[in-house]
């Protein structure tokens, strides 16, 4: 397998979707949007950054150079739809990446504050940038929180997953399942899942690198069902996939380059089991 270098953060969108469409799955481009409590509304590429330039100012730059000031009461939320990826710098240096289908809620700037406080909904790649004096918390909800001084790790939270699942890469994190809850602390390469029926809280060892491989550009799956599998498949490319209920039982594991495109993955699927990929009315069936 020839392995492609791309920054990270950036989904091969020309070959991808061009390939999608020769397959007859229609899929027109995805926008990043960014939004502000004031009605503010921004159109957005790959990658974003917050600067401050001098006390109570703080402005947006975009990858193309473009500046656009901003007041530094402002909260904003930039929002991820399937099909795209995207990378945002913090007014603190800290960095997101954040995958397909998410939405994250943050304040133009942390100047000033006694913490760094975010909310994420999807999954998000985190490097925060060390500071004792204001701790950086990211919200996953009804009082679930990660706090953290500086590291760097993986949230999964997507709506309707049934989970939350927290991975430490480095440093140590602190996470309380909700408001008031005993805190647990993650050492590097542990994984903290929260049943969100059941309100149970699991810690275990895992290897740490599968859980951010997405941000490099990878597709990295281990036992991992088909049903979930093409649930990805399709926020990745921004497709619908269904998956026949005689599937549901089917396991795979593999690392593939997202930009090789979904194509390639489903042929992949048909070469090392019996299960049958079409395309019908613009949909991936599974069978």
């Amino acid at each position: 397998m020839v392995l492609v270098v791309r920054q990270p953060g950036v989904l091969p969108e020309p070959d991808a979707f061009a390939q999608l469409q020769q397959m007859g799955v229609t899929v027109e481009r995805p926008q990043v949007v960014m939004t502000a409590d004031d009605g503010m509304r921004l159109v957005l590429e790959n990658a974003a950054r917050l600067e401050r330039r001098s006390e109570g100012e703080v402005a947006l730059r975009t990858e193309t150079g473009e500046q656009r000031p901003l007041a530094t009461e402002r909260k904003l939320k930039v929002e991820v739809p399937n099909g795209r990826q995207f990378r945002l710098v913090l007014d603190d240096g800290s960095e997101v990446w954040l995958n397909a289908g998410s939405k994250l809620e943050y304040p133009a700037t942390f100047e000033n504050a006694s913490e760094r406080r975010v909310r994420i909904e999807g999954e998000a790649f985190f490097e925060i940038k060390r500071d004792t004096c204001c701790p950086f918390c990211v919200e996953l909800g009804d009082g679930e929180c990660i706090r953290v001084l500086g590291t760097s790790f993986n949230v999964n939270a997507y709506a309707g997953n049934g989970r939350h699942v927290t991975t430490l890469v480095t440093g140590r994190i602190g996470y309380a399942a909700s408001a008031g809850a005993e805190e647990v602390v993650l050492e590097p390469n542990q994984q903290v899942s929260r049943d969100l029926a059941a309100g149970t809280v699991a810690v275990s060892a895992v290897d740490a690198s599968v859980y951010g491989a997405w941000k490099e550009g990878w597709l990295w799956f281990e036992n991992e069902s088909l049903p979930a599998l093409a649930e990805r498949l399709g926020r990745i490319y921004g497709i619908r996939v269904e998956v026949a209920a005689r599937l549901g039982e089917y396991t795979f594991s593999g690392k593939i380059r997202q930009d090789r495109g979904v194509e390639y993955i489903l042929n992949l699927l048909s070469e090392t089991s019996d299960v049958i990929c079409k395309v019908e009315d613009g949909v991936m069936r599974l069978s």
